[in-house]
């Protein structure tokens, strides 16, 4: 299968899952609408860029290797085979090389329907040279009752993990839909495709639907925490993966759990910290290994939680409370 990758966070539209509902309802209404479909062949350095939009940019590599820029500077290297949904509307732009200028890609805002991709050419060079990717601009079809909860602005299926003459293979008969009539409404079938299959692939994605059918958001906030401890978690961040409201989510965690969510991450990395220095490992890699970005803020942190510096190979006593499920936190009521 085609690898899923999660970059930084976005929007998606999303909803309030009823009981009972599947993931595979929701793919089900999925749908993706429109015929604007070119191929941009590059020659030499250079590169082009797409304005914002309320639209889907689809992207397949054909030949060669591209480098994708978002507005706000992060940058994937696309791979021949790769696939990119630019899904947030945000603006971007793709190059052949890290230098190149790019140019509007003006095809995308006329919108053309058409029945076969347009061959759109930029820069001159040598045709032997030449890099290719296959580009569409589509609506995405949601259902009404959608809201939106944060997701990735791109997901991204990266073939290259099936090895180069997998990726190859699996080309050759898309290449061959490029010379059919009608081929523009097929690739849009294959985009909607794609696009279901890495929204199923999506951890958060799935997340919404569990939650949505009887998995307690504390019980899923703690188990987030306890796991994935060393990630940059804020109070908003944990209530949007858990579908609660910031307020809301801090009022039930301390009810429940007995204290608020960022200490009892403290306190988990706090207990992760000390088994590393127990098992030796040196004390200058401990803070990034547990979660914390400077060594400062980790020395004092662990100063006042075990009332000894982490240079004091003294192992502290001192218990830490990790609720394990429903029935070991307090009582609701």
């Amino acid at each position: 299968m085609i690898h899923n990758q999660k970059l930084s966070q976005g929007s998606l539209l999303h909803r309030q899952v009823p009981d009972g509902a599947s993931l595979s309802d929701f793919l089900a209404d999925l749908d993706l609408r429109g015929r604007t479909w070119c191929i941009v062949e590059l020659h030499g350095h250079g590169g082009f860029s797409v304005g914002p939009s309320d639209a889907l940019s689809f992207y397949l590599v054909l030949r060669g290797e591209f480098r994708l820029q978002m507005a706000n500077g992060e940058m994937l290297v696309m791979d021949e085979g790769d696939i990119v949904m630019v899904i947030s509307g945000e603006a971007h732009a793709l190059r052949t090389g890290s230098g190149g200028a790019s140019e509007p890609l003006d095809f995308f805002r006329t919108a053309e329907q058409s029945d076969r991709p347009r061959r759109i050419q930029i820069g001159n060079g040598e045709r032997e040279g030449v890099q290719q990717i296959l580009c569409g601009r589509l609506k995405v079809q949601w259902q009404q009752d959608l809201r939106r909860l944060p997701l990735p602005p791109l997901l991204v299926q990266k073939a290259t993990r099936r090895g180069a003459d997998a990726a190859a293979a699996w080309l050759r008969p898309i290449k061959f839909v490029f010379l059919t009539r009608g081929s523009a409404a097929l690739l849009t079938k294959f985009a909607s495709f794609h696009l279901s299959m890495a929204i199923r692939d999506e951890p958060q994605f799935r997340e919404l639907f569990e939650l949505g059918n009887g998995v307690d958001p504390i019980d899923h906030a703690v188990k987030l925490l306890s796991s994935n401890y060393t990630a940059q978690w804020s109070m908003l961040s944990i209530a949007q993966r858990v579908g609660m409201s910031r307020s809301s989510f801090f009022a039930r965690f301390k009810k429940e759990v007995g204290r608020a969510p960022m200490q009892f991450l403290h306190e988990r990395r706090m207990e992760a910290a000390r088994e590393l220095l127990e098992h030796g490992v040196p004390l200058g890699e401990v803070p990034a290994q547990v979660g914390y970005r400077s060594q400062a803020a980790f020395r004092r942190r662990y100063s006042s939680f075990f009332g000894v510096p982490p240079s004091d190979r003294r192992v502290s006593s001192r218990k830490i409370r990790r609720p394990t499920s429903t029935g070991a936190r307090k009582n609701r009521n």
